[in-house]
Protein backbone atom coordinates (compact mmCIF):
# COMPACT_ATOMS: atom_id res chain seq x y z
CA UNK A 1 0.00 0.00 0.00
CA UNK A 2 2.88 2.76 0.53
CA UNK A 3 4.59 1.62 -2.24
CA UNK A 4 1.60 2.30 -4.17
CA UNK A 5 0.90 5.38 -2.88
CA UNK A 6 4.87 6.22 -3.07
CA UNK A 7 4.61 5.58 -6.97
CA UNK A 8 1.20 7.82 -7.03
CA UNK A 9 2.99 10.57 -5.88
CA UNK A 10 5.82 10.31 -7.91
CA UNK A 11 3.49 10.26 -11.07
CA UNK A 12 1.61 13.03 -10.40
CA UNK A 13 5.17 14.63 -9.64
CA UNK A 14 6.24 13.80 -13.25
CA UNK A 15 3.55 14.49 -14.76
CA UNK A 16 3.73 17.83 -13.12
CA UNK A 17 7.26 18.74 -14.07
CA UNK A 18 6.24 17.81 -17.77
CA UNK A 19 3.58 20.09 -18.09
CA UNK A 20 5.74 23.12 -16.74
CA UNK A 21 7.77 22.25 -18.97
CA UNK A 22 5.90 21.66 -22.32
CA UNK A 23 2.98 23.79 -21.88
CA UNK A 24 3.19 26.45 -19.08
CA UNK A 25 5.79 28.41 -21.70
CA UNK A 26 3.83 27.72 -25.14
CA UNK A 27 0.56 29.69 -22.79
CA UNK A 28 3.13 32.69 -21.66
CA UNK A 29 4.43 33.39 -25.46
CA UNK A 30 0.81 33.14 -26.69
CA UNK A 31 -0.27 35.78 -24.31
CA UNK A 32 2.35 37.74 -25.34
CA UNK A 33 1.42 37.19 -29.06
CA UNK A 34 -1.84 38.80 -28.22
CA UNK A 35 -0.29 41.75 -26.84
CA UNK A 36 1.65 42.22 -29.95
CA UNK A 37 -1.50 42.19 -31.77
CA UNK A 38 -3.27 44.09 -30.05
CA UNK A 39 -0.59 47.31 -30.37
CA UNK A 40 -0.28 46.27 -33.95
CA UNK A 41 -4.30 46.73 -34.21
CA UNK A 42 -3.92 50.14 -32.27
CA UNK A 43 -0.89 51.37 -34.72
CA UNK A 44 -3.24 50.25 -37.44
CA UNK A 45 -6.17 52.25 -36.21
CA UNK A 46 -4.39 55.28 -36.03
CA UNK A 47 -2.78 54.46 -39.56
CA UNK A 48 -6.47 54.00 -40.61
CA UNK A 49 -7.60 57.59 -38.77
CA UNK A 50 -5.21 59.48 -39.70
CA UNK A 51 -6.04 58.36 -43.83
CA UNK A 52 -9.43 59.77 -43.20
CA UNK A 53 -8.70 63.17 -41.44
CA UNK A 54 -5.75 64.39 -43.63
CA UNK A 55 -2.81 61.98 -42.71
CA UNK A 56 -2.75 63.34 -38.85
CA UNK A 57 -3.15 61.49 -35.99
CA UNK A 58 -5.36 62.26 -33.49
CA UNK A 59 -3.16 64.07 -31.12
CA UNK A 60 -2.21 66.48 -34.15
CA UNK A 61 -6.40 66.93 -34.93
CA UNK A 62 -7.17 67.90 -31.24
CA UNK A 63 -5.28 70.65 -29.98
CA UNK A 64 -5.16 73.71 -27.79
CA UNK A 65 -4.71 77.25 -28.85
CA UNK A 66 -0.87 77.05 -28.53
CA UNK A 67 -1.18 74.29 -30.91
CA UNK A 68 -0.03 71.18 -28.68
CA UNK A 69 -2.07 68.35 -28.01
CA UNK A 70 -5.80 69.08 -26.30
CA UNK A 71 -5.46 66.20 -24.18
CA UNK A 72 -2.55 65.88 -21.55
CA UNK A 73 -4.09 66.21 -18.11
CA UNK A 74 -3.66 63.51 -16.11
CA UNK A 75 -6.89 61.65 -17.16
CA UNK A 76 -6.45 62.92 -20.47
CA UNK A 77 -4.83 60.03 -22.72
CA UNK A 78 -8.38 57.69 -23.34
CA UNK A 79 -9.94 60.77 -25.12
CA UNK A 80 -7.32 59.94 -28.08
CA UNK A 81 -8.03 56.08 -27.95
CA UNK A 82 -11.82 57.10 -28.04
CA UNK A 83 -12.18 58.97 -31.47
CA UNK A 84 -10.64 56.44 -33.39
CA UNK A 85 -13.65 53.97 -31.71
CA UNK A 86 -14.53 53.12 -35.58
CA UNK A 87 -11.03 51.77 -36.45
CA UNK A 88 -10.68 50.18 -33.00
CA UNK A 89 -13.95 48.08 -33.09
CA UNK A 90 -13.48 47.18 -29.64
CA UNK A 91 -12.20 48.59 -26.34
CA UNK A 92 -10.80 45.54 -25.30
CA UNK A 93 -7.66 46.05 -27.82
CA UNK A 94 -6.59 48.53 -25.45
CA UNK A 95 -5.99 46.62 -22.49
CA UNK A 96 -2.87 43.90 -22.51
CA UNK A 97 -4.15 40.37 -21.65
CA UNK A 98 -1.23 40.22 -19.22
CA UNK A 99 -2.04 43.45 -17.47
CA UNK A 100 -3.37 42.24 -14.46
CA UNK A 101 -3.52 45.66 -13.21
CA UNK A 102 -6.20 46.92 -15.72
CA UNK A 103 -9.95 45.69 -17.01
CA UNK A 104 -10.66 46.18 -20.64
CA UNK A 105 -13.95 48.88 -21.29
CA UNK A 106 -17.29 47.50 -21.80
CA UNK A 107 -17.55 50.26 -24.42
CA UNK A 108 -16.50 53.62 -25.90
CA UNK A 109 -18.69 56.17 -24.42
CA UNK A 110 -19.34 56.15 -21.01
CA UNK A 111 -17.17 53.52 -20.03
CA UNK A 112 -13.39 53.90 -21.32
CA UNK A 113 -11.25 56.09 -19.01
CA UNK A 114 -7.44 55.95 -18.32
CA UNK A 115 -7.90 53.07 -15.67
CA UNK A 116 -9.29 50.67 -18.76
CA UNK A 117 -5.92 51.58 -20.69
CA UNK A 118 -2.80 49.34 -20.68
CA UNK A 119 -0.87 51.25 -23.65
CA UNK A 120 0.91 54.84 -23.87
CA UNK A 121 0.18 57.41 -26.15
CA UNK A 122 3.56 59.14 -28.29
CA UNK A 123 2.15 62.54 -28.28
CA UNK A 124 5.31 63.64 -30.87
CA UNK A 125 4.00 61.12 -33.36
CA UNK A 126 3.28 61.88 -37.15
CA UNK A 127 2.67 60.23 -40.43
CA UNK A 128 5.25 62.02 -42.31
CA UNK A 129 7.88 60.20 -39.62
CA UNK A 130 9.18 56.22 -39.94
CA UNK A 131 10.37 55.89 -36.21
CA UNK A 132 8.71 57.52 -33.63
CA UNK A 133 7.39 56.09 -30.94
CA UNK A 134 3.22 55.78 -31.42
CA UNK A 135 2.11 54.19 -28.50
CA UNK A 136 2.92 50.95 -26.38
CA UNK A 137 2.81 49.35 -23.15
CA UNK A 138 2.28 51.45 -20.52
CA UNK A 139 5.51 50.29 -18.25
CA UNK A 140 7.92 51.85 -20.10
CA UNK A 141 10.36 54.63 -18.09
CA UNK A 142 13.49 56.23 -19.15
CA UNK A 143 16.60 57.93 -17.43
CA UNK A 144 14.44 61.37 -17.08
CA UNK A 145 11.63 61.29 -14.37
CA UNK A 146 7.52 61.20 -15.71
CA UNK A 147 6.24 64.68 -15.07
CA UNK A 148 2.68 63.56 -13.77
CA UNK A 149 1.75 61.29 -16.38
CA UNK A 150 4.38 62.69 -19.34
CA UNK A 151 7.23 61.53 -20.29
CA UNK A 152 9.84 63.54 -22.40
CA UNK A 153 12.43 61.03 -23.82
CA UNK A 154 15.89 62.56 -25.03
CA UNK A 155 18.13 60.98 -27.75
CA UNK A 156 20.78 60.09 -25.26
CA UNK A 157 18.78 58.41 -22.97
CA UNK A 158 17.95 54.70 -22.48
CA UNK A 159 14.68 53.58 -22.27
CA UNK A 160 13.85 50.21 -20.26
CA UNK A 161 10.79 48.03 -19.06
CA UNK A 162 9.30 47.85 -15.53
CA UNK A 163 8.52 44.19 -14.19
CA UNK A 164 4.57 45.00 -14.39
CA UNK A 165 3.31 43.03 -17.57
CA UNK A 166 5.81 41.25 -19.92
CA UNK A 167 8.62 41.14 -17.09
CA UNK A 168 11.20 43.57 -17.76
CA UNK A 169 10.31 43.56 -21.57
CA UNK A 170 7.57 45.87 -23.57
CA UNK A 171 6.11 46.21 -26.70
CA UNK A 172 5.82 49.57 -28.80
CA UNK A 173 4.42 50.68 -32.02
CA UNK A 174 5.80 53.51 -34.46
CA UNK A 175 4.44 55.89 -36.30
CA UNK A 176 5.57 53.73 -39.47
CA UNK A 177 2.92 50.87 -38.05
CA UNK A 178 5.60 48.29 -37.39
CA UNK A 179 5.96 46.98 -33.97
CA UNK A 180 8.31 45.97 -31.67
CA UNK A 181 9.06 43.76 -28.75
CA UNK A 182 12.10 45.16 -26.47
CA UNK A 183 13.85 43.72 -23.77
CA UNK A 184 15.00 45.13 -20.70
CA UNK A 185 16.74 48.50 -22.21
CA UNK A 186 17.24 50.38 -25.65
CA UNK A 187 18.38 53.35 -26.80
CA UNK A 188 15.96 56.23 -27.11
CA UNK A 189 17.67 57.40 -30.10
CA UNK A 190 16.37 54.05 -32.15
CA UNK A 191 13.16 56.26 -31.83
CA UNK A 192 13.75 59.39 -33.86
CA UNK A 193 15.17 63.04 -32.03
CA UNK A 194 13.02 63.24 -28.83
CA UNK A 195 9.18 61.40 -27.74
CA UNK A 196 6.79 62.74 -25.34
CA UNK A 197 4.84 60.32 -24.20
CA UNK A 198 1.56 60.78 -22.49
CA UNK A 199 0.55 57.66 -20.16
CA UNK A 200 -2.65 56.20 -18.97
Amino acid sequence: MLVDIILLIACLLVLSVFWFEHFRPHRKKAVRVNCVNNVRQVALAYRIWAGDNGDLYPMEVFTNSAGRPAFTDTNGAWRYFQVMSNELSTPRLLVCPQDFGRRAATNFTTDLDNQKLSYFIGLSARCDTTNLLLAGDRNLVANSARAGNQLSIGVNESIHWTEDIHRFQGNVALTDGSVLSLGPSTPANWFGSNNWLLFP
